[in-house]
């Protein structure tokens, strides 16, 4: 790959897209079979995904205080 294409590569995956929202994400019938083989239920992850969020939430208002 040379340079430049490499560089286009970069750039390309630096910037956020547009992304599906969670909901559209854990109604996908692929994702349910990932979750099923892996043995993971649709609680379980919303539970770590509110976690997460409760986490990043308190650390970005902890970056703003200060």
């Amino acid at each position: 790959m040379t340079k430049g294409m490499q560089d286009g590569v970069t750039r390309a995956w630096s910037v956020a897209g547009v992304e599906p929202a969670l909901s559209e994400v854990l109604a996908d019938p692929v994702v349910h079979l990932v979750m099923r083989r892996d043995g993971v239920s649709p609680c379980d992850l919303r539970r770590v995904i509110v976690a997460a969020q409760c986490k990043l939430r308190s650390r970005l208002c902890r970056r703003l205080a200060a």
